[in-house]
């Protein structure tokens, strides 16, 4: 899945009733994280930090895919490499933009680059 099918995916899952105006304005540079710092997604829907982090290690990662959007622009499986907190945000910062998916985009964890500015991580499952 390239990175235009994995937006509008994500969208169509976990912000369905953005705006057009909204996207244009508040989506750059395909960071759909967005969504989460101009609550797009209302507040109390997704986790933030360390409630982010516990959730996204705790939760079933059977069938998930991932997407590092500075380093290859296409989809993959998630692997045990990525399967933990400590493996995606490590101290040097190589897994920033780094977006996963639950199966059949049932959740999704974002790791942006500007998590040490309290952007993120998010945690989002849907109800």
């Amino acid at each position: 899945m390239d990175i235009k099918e994995f937006i509008d995916n994500w969208i169509h899952a976990f912000a369905p009733n953005i705006t057009k105006s909204q996207f244009r304005k508040r989506i750059h540079n395909q960071y759909i994280w967005h969504a989460f710092s101009w609550n797009i997604i209302p507040k109390g829907t997704y986790l933030e930090g360390e409630e982010a982090r516990n959730a996204y290690n705790n939760v079933d990662k059977k069938g998930a895919i991932c997407l590092q959007l500075w380093f290859d622009g296409f989809t993959t499986p998630l692997t045990a490499d990525f399967d933990s907190v400590d493996k995606i945000e490590t101290p040097d910062g190589n897994y920033v933009e780094f977006y996963v998916v639950g199966k059949d985009f049932a959740w999704t964890y974002i790791v942006t680059h500007e998590t040490d500015m309290g952007l993120g991580p998010y945690f989002m499952k849907i109800k």
